[in-house]
């Protein structure tokens, strides 16, 4: 299944909690509209020399429930995320 609306984070990753994507400064998120089933291929511009250089990310699923996956493979669902997004 396809997923919508696909916010990518780099982050210097710690806990792999979404609160941790509250200091991300906006050159540090990518956004993709759909992200088809089986594309896993895109391109992400990054600086090596910093730390940034775990991927977590937020996105919606068909039936329109967003979910939260961290870098380290944690997932949480929409009503986690009403939490942190106040």
């Amino acid at each position: 299944m396809p997923i919508y609306d696909t916010y990518f984070f780099l982050i210097d990753g710690k806990n792999g909690k979404l609160s941790e994507l509250k200091n991300v400064e906006p050159k540090d998120i990518y956004y993709m509209k759909i992200v088809a089933p089986g594309e896993n291929n895109f391109k992400m511009i990054v600086n090596p020399a910093e730390k940034r250089n775990d991927v977590s990310y937020v996105f919606k699923d068909v039936s329109g429930h967003y979910f939260f996956r961290s870098y380290n493979g944690t997932l949480q669902t929409s009503e986690d995320m009403k939490r942190y997004m106040v």
